[in-house]
């Protein structure tokens, strides 16, 4: 998280540009300090991206700005849901994200299909299995 910390303070005071290559490659495996914290850092992540927001939103377009939205709000729907209007000025979310309001009209008989990759996707993965943990407690 202090990476994380650190470039957007960097971001800040000068313009980073994305490069499409790959120039890094990050080993995860389960018992690395990553993954055995994961919790925490995501918990930081959401205090980190909370605390820099308005420069965030400053700077992105309506693209990042729906990934951003639709990420804080696996993180923690309440917080991400009282920020609508921050993001979105008319408060209603974009037709792309609009998935997640259906969290809770899910039907738990059926099967869930994900198509995607990466964290976004692994993320999305995550949320539904928790969702689909919690309907079958409840029933």
């Amino acid at each position: 998280m202090e990476d994380y910390e650190y470039w957007l303070r960097i971001c800040q005071q000068y313009r980073i540009y994305h490069l499409p290559e790959v120039h890094y490659y990050y080993r995860r495996h389960s018992e690395s300090l990553t993954e055995s914290r994961a919790a925490e850092i995501d918990q930081q992540l959401l205090r980190l991206r909370l605390k820099y927001l308005d420069f965030l939103l400053e700077r992105s377009n309506a693209g990042v700005r729906e990934l951003l939205f639709a990420d804080l709000w696996l993180q923690n729907h309440k917080i991400a849901d009282s920020l609508r209007l921050r993001f979105f000025g008319s408060g209603v979310l974009p037709e792309r994200i609009q998935w997640i309001e259906r969290r809770n009209k899910m039907n738990s008989d059926k099967k869930i299909i994900l198509y995607g990759a990466g964290e976004y996707g692994e993320r999305a993965m995550l949320f539904l299995e928790r969702i689909r943990s919690n309907f079958c407690r409840q029933q």
